[in-house]
């Protein structure tokens, strides 16, 4: 395939990404939801919030969501059960933590998870903005990161196993010439053979 080909895929895989991105808000505040989610409202993103983990991990999976922002404390189970569970049944998600004045544990807890950002509450407007539009860009850019990888690790097995059919066919050619040839080699051993066997009989 040409690459201005791969590049037009890849565009259009971008842009269905963004079409099809999912945030879920995990947060058992009802103002930072609210916060969080008028946010994302304006800047068009599609998201749905829930104020426990055992709601969370309900709709997660159903709603096919593509990033959570969950708080580090909730009714029930703690969020960063939430988010190691979300981790380990749905390793594609993206997860983000919020979190007041986040501990060097927390932090550390993060890292393990890989997780995409830690935001420090209270929340600053126009910080949490640009925090948001990071999120979902980041979260875009490792799915196409993946996307891209699967495309050429494709290419190249069908470049593999091109070449081996190629070499395969013309193994085969050389064989059917080398064939042809032994078979030539034989009938003139076996010519050779009856005149010398003539020649004896004679004399």
């Amino acid at each position: 395939m040409p690459l201005i080909d791969w590049h037009r895929n890849w565009e259009s895989k971008r842009a269905r990404l963004e079409r099809e991105l999912r945030v879920l808000i995990v947060d058992g505040d009802a103002t930072a939801r609210k916060q969080l989610d008028d946010l994302l409202f304006r800047l068009r993103v599609p998201a749905r919030s829930v104020s426990s983990a055992e709601h969370a991990l309900q709709v997660a999976e159903r709603d096919r969501t593509s990033l959570v922002i969950s708080a580090d404390v909730l009714p029930g189970m703690h969020g960063m059960t939430l988010l190691r569970t979300l981790r380990e049944q749905l390793p594609s998600v993206d997860l983000v933590l919020t979190a007041r004045s986040p501990s060097v544990r927390s932090l550390a807890q993060a890292f393990e998870l890989n997780l995409l950002d830690v935001w420090e509450k209270p929340f600053d407007g126009a910080e949490l903005g640009e925090r948001i539009r990071s999120a979902v860009g980041r979260h875009t850019d490792r799915q196409m990161r993946a996307y891209v990888l699967d495309e050429l690790r494709g290419a190249l097995a069908n470049l593999d196993a091109e070449l081996k059919e190629a070499a395969t066919g013309e193994l085969e050619a050389r064989l059917s010439i080398y064939k042809r040839a032994l078979g030539a080699f034989d009938r003139v051993l076996v010519v050779e053979g009856l005149v010398a066997g003539s020649g004896q009989l004679e004399g």
